[in-house]
């Protein structure tokens, strides 16, 4: 049969020739075209002779005259999935019951042709002997785990083909069989062997190919590495999805080996720490010095804790070391021994110190600095407890007096200042020694360790007071500071903290009772004092609901006629137990819990129905005015207070001209913001004002040009000293004129003698009350004076 091979160059017909040889040494060979299977080439001469193996095919002209007719479906697919891969190789029956190889080779864009290899040495009944036989099934049945073939019977390709079901060929995926065919060439032109480490298999297997040619005989060895490739591929995925993780991770993370090695450090790692992390040792050198021992003991710890959670100091990039918390767990071998530590690091420096804050906020006070009451008891306790006798410790509490006022009036603001100024001044008045704390609002403690007697504690209360001599400036205003000052020993009554600080808080409290600005050392008699001024307190809420205030009058008299024109009316405390309360007592401590609004406002009202009553009976005329004594505090809230009194007014049909209110003097006025606009506001409701106590506490001329008052009163300590051509008379001459001058009116208190009535009355004071003229007197025996 005449052959022909135009279409293939010389290149193409050494490599079908070489393709041949290796697969089929001993097989017939014909070349077909794959879409019209006619018969390309049929070589005529020895295989020695010529460039390639083309054996006689005998009768055949065309492909289909090779196999069986019931194999030609199978042909049909087998080369539709060929082309598909533009390489591929299958296996049929041919008519003589042999195993024929066909296989699909393209050369150029166009040209494709059909190989067909006929091995006239195998049979039917060899080829079925393991039917369907997976390649996987054939290795891993093999003890050796390969494969290996040679060009001829048993171990030839045709042995594997009738053993697998498959070709050599097909044994090699389409994307690795350019490199096992440039293997294949490189052996048989000389090469000793070849070896691909990696060849992808058709069924998904991998194989590691060797190729050799000892003696003229090529010896190909398939190993079946597809469970190593799968443990790379597996291992390379968990690598990547390690590393993928832990950059991902807001931590770093780090692998340190048994040794204290660094295996790996992410970069999240290197980017905190530096990159001297990922050196031999650097996890080690990254972390402080004051710290390694607690992180040298935690990893000497592992075999017996299994992980570790620290909180250390890590030097970062910058230098600068900062709080990082290290979290870690044992990896361990087959053995249960030690192989290395996986963890993370993460930076915390933003949480300690928000910790460190909330610690220190829970210590210490925002705005002075200074140890709070939870602080100051602790220490105390401690201070106690290490106490060597016969030295004490002494407790000060000090209290600022009238503190409440300066917030109200000035605002918190300014109250602010003054705190943080008294704190300071504090500070620098006791000893070094001597702990200060802020107890509460307007309240210091100070703890003083070493006391050796009662004497050494007043001299730092001495100091304290001395400190507070000199008024704040705050804000722009002059602010006069004074503090009550309460001093308890220990190793005298006192067995704890909290008794120590109880006892004086207690003399304390004496000290404001007994006028204020002051220090008192505890005694056991205060304690009782104490008890009762707490009943007192917790009466005096309910003191108005039971109807235990009363309401005495003074009268105030015309001196040149003697003619009464008005009454202050003063407030009394009937308490059941303790009898008549006198309102030094009361009135401070209503202030002090928040209760004068509610006392003044019972005062207002019940002396609106007592005037009533006396303009009821014909009594008083409509002129007549009833005096109210009013608490700075209350001169805060203007509106409340006008608004309170008007409804008293209404209710019983008074004007606000019955009504006076007497601002004390004791109270100073500069510490009122805008006195004279609040004040103002009052009086313009039409409201009479009279400055009570002039001549004592804060004096000052300015007031009468400051303030829309229409009466003075004179001290009832300025009353007592008048002597003819005493000073005191000639500053009441001054006042008389003045007042003349400038429209108001003086009412002269403490009148106790006629010789001091007729002193006032010839130096022109028109007002007066006092024992003399009256004592303070019920509502019934002043109708009874009236009527009189």
């Amino acid at each position: 049969m005449d052959g022909t091979t135009a279409q293939l160059d010389d290149q193409d017909v050494r490599w079908v020739s070489q393709f041949a040889l290796l697969n089929a040494p001993s097989a017939t060979a014909a070349l077909f075209e794959a879409e019209t299977f006619a018969l390309v080439a049929e070589p005529q001469s020895p295989l020695q002779d010529v460039p390639w193996a083309i054996h006689d095919c005998g009768d055949a002209e065309t492909l289909t005259d090779l196999f069986d007719a019931s194999s030609y479906t199978e042909v049909l697919s087998a080369m539709s999935r060929a082309q598909m891969a533009s390489i591929g190789t299958t296996t049929v029956r041919s008519l003589a019951g042999q195993l024929m190889q066909l296989t699909l080779l393209t050369f150029g864009q166009q040209s494709t042709y059909m190989l067909a290899l006929l091995d006239p040495t195998t049979t039917l009944e060899v080829a079925e002997a393991t039917p369907g036989s997976s390649i996987r099934t054939r290795i891993e049945c093999d003890g050796t785990g390969s494969i290996t073939a040679t060009d001829g019977p048993p171990g030839s390709y045709a042995s594997i083909e009738m053993e697998l079901g498959l070709w050599a060929e097909n044994l090699i995926a389409p994307s690795d069989r350019p490199e096992y065919r440039l293997a294949i060439e490189q052996v048989l032109s000389g090469e000793p062997y070849v070896s691909l480490q990696s060849i992808g298999a058709a069924q998904g297997l991998h194989f590691g190919v060797t190729i050799v040619q000892p003696d003229k005989t090529v010896i190909i060895d398939l190993h079946d590495r597809s469970h190593q490739v799968a443990a790379i591929d597996s291992l390379k995925r968990s690598q990547a999805q390690f590393d993928q993780l832990s950059e991902t991770l807001p931590v770093g993370v780090f692998v340190i080996e048994a040794e204290g090695r660094t295996k790996f450090a992410s970069e999240k790692l290197r980017e905190m720490l530096g990159p001297r992390i990922a050196t031999e040792f650097g996890w080690l050198e990254s972390i402080h010095p004051d710290d390694q021992a607690l992180a040298a003991e935690a990893f000497a710890d592992l075999p017996k804790n299994r992980h570790f959670n620290i909180e250390i100091r890590s030097k970062q990039a910058s230098g600068e070391y900062a709080w990082s918390r290290w979290v870690g767990s044992d990896v361990r071998d087959e053995d249960g021994l030690l192989e290395c530590v996986v963890g993370f690091v993460e930076d915390i420096s933003e949480w300690s110190e928000l910790n460190h804050q909330i610690a220190y906020q829970a210590s210490f006070d925002g705005l002075t600095d200074l140890p709070n009451r939870i602080t100051l008891v602790t220490e105390l306790r401690d201070r106690l407890e290490a106490q060597k006798p016969p030295k004490m410790t002494g407790v000060l509490f000090i209290d600022l007096d009238g503190f409440k006022l300066i917030n109200d009036t000035q605002g918190h603001s300014v109250g602010d200042i003054v705190l943080l100024e008294v704190a300071q001044r504090f500070r620098r008045a006791l000893r070094p020694k001597d702990l200060i704390g802020r107890f509460g609002g307007d309240e210091f403690v100070v703890v003083a360790s070493g006391i050796t007697d009662e004497d050494e504690a007043k001299a730092i209360g001495r100091r304290l007071h001395d400190i507070l001599s000199t008024p704040v400036l705050a804000d722009g205003r002059i602010i006069t500071v004074n503090a009550s000052i309460g001093i308890a020993l220990s190793g005298l009554d006192a067995s704890s903290s909290e008794q120590l600080i109880g006892d004086a808080d207690i003399a304390m409290y004496e000290a404001k009772a007994t006028g204020r600005n002051r220090s008192v050392v505890f005694d056991a008699t205060l304690r009782a004092r104490a008890s009762q001024r707490f009943d007192m307190t917790v009466d005096l809420r309910h003191a108005r609901r039971r109807r235990e205030l009363r309401l005495v009058y003074q009268p105030i008299v015309d001196l040149q006629t003697d003619t009464m024109v008005g009454a202050e009316a003063l407030v009394r405390w009937e308490h059941p137990a303790m009898g008549r309360i006198s309102p030094a007592v009361f009135i401070p401590l209503a202030e002090e819990i928040g209760l004068i609004d509610d006392v003044g406002e019972w005062v207002v009202e019940q002396a609106c129905a007592d005037l009533d009553r006396l303009r009821g009976q014909g009594l008083v005329d409509t002129d007549f005015t009833l005096s109210v004594n009013a608490s700075a505090q209350q001169f805060t809230n203007v509106a409340m207070l006008a608004t309170s009194t008007l409804a008293s007014l209404n209710q019983y049909g008074l004007k606000p001209s019955n009504l006076r209110f007497e601002l004390t003097e004791s109270v100073p006025l500069t510490q009122i913001p805008d006195a004279a606009n609040r004040i103002r506001q009052l009086t313009n409701y039409g409201f009479g004002l009279a400055i009570d106590d002039f001549g004592t506490g804060y004096s000052s001329l300015g007031y009468l040009t400051m303030l829309p008052f229409d009466i003075l009163k004179l001290d009832l300590s300025l009353t007592a000293q008048l002597e003819p051509g005493s000073p005191a008379l000639a500053v009441v001459d001054s006042l008389t004129r003045m007042s003349h001058e400038m429209g108001f009116k003086i009412v002269a208190e403490g009148i106790e003698t006629e010789k001091q009535q007729t002193l006032l009355t010839d130096a022109g004071v028109q007002l007066g009350q006092g024992y003399y003229i009256s004592r303070p007197i019920p509502l019934g025996e002043l109708i009874d004076l009236l009527e009189a």
